[in-house]
């Protein structure tokens, strides 16, 4: 894991080239070949359904939905999914898709925009209104790199600067999500960077499973 992290420090910040240097400013260290640009410039962000809606003159389905607890930081934990009424025309709007980006708007400061890349775990699947659902456009910026991106200190950072707190809890709203300004690098040094990252997260869960293995077996002999 320390590994993984050490590697996400190095590569947002250094990138793999440096040819004009390194861009620093307070919320962003990163080449200065990437240009960056506010997150609503290149993505399409959006808050999940409000519990508790009045449906009764609408005609519903019932879907399982995300909430804060499922979205934990660079990982889905869906071992206890609900379900939930919306509306029949939310299917069309509403539900979540490969590539979608989630994060938590907040609540425990661990929680502060903690999240990742929704890979269709589960469909159709709608989301809770204290998930952001961040739609990437693809062109720009992949979401299997953002996915590691929201899981770096430069980014944690800027979330906890931005977020309104009342004693141990904290929140971010969309309009400081929005205007989150993202260093974008080319789309070839993207598809290099997912191949490291994604190496590196494989070797982590690689890892997991074989504790999670030996632990059973202790247990067994025990």
């Amino acid at each position: 894991r320390e590994l993984l992290r050490s590697l996400l420090r190095e590569l947002f910040a250094e990138g793999l080239t440096q040819p004009q240097g390194v861009h620093r400013s307070k919320w962003i260290t990163c080449p200065s070949h990437w240009p960056i640009k506010p997150l609503k410039h290149f993505s399409a962000i959006a808050s999940g359904f409000t519990m508790g809606r009045d449906l009764s003159r609408h005609e519903t389905v019932s879907v399982p939905y995300v909430t804060v607890v499922n979205v934990q930081d660079g990982r889905f934990d869906l071992s206890n999914v609900g379900s939930i009424e919306i509306k029949k025309e939310e299917m069309n709007t509403d539900l979540l898709k490969y590539g979608d980006i989630l994060m938590t708007e907040g609540g425990d400061r661990d929680k502060l925009g903690r999240g990742g890349m929704w890979r269709e775990e589960i469909s159709p699947c709608s989301y809770q209104n204290h998930v952001f659902r961040v739609r990437l456009s693809p062109d720009e910026y992949k979401p299997e790199l953002f996915h590691f991106l929201i899981q770096t200190y430069q980014a944690k950072n800027y979330f906890y600067a931005h977020a309104k707190q009342t004693n141990n809890l904290c929140t971010i709203n969309s309009r400081e999500l929005k205007n989150w300004r993202v260093p974008i690098p080319p789309t070839d040094e993207q598809a290099e960077m997912v191949k490291l990252v994604q190496a590196a997260e494989n070797q982590v869960i690689s890892v997991q499973a074989k504790v999670v293995a030996l632990l059973e077996m202790k247990r067994s002999l025990l």
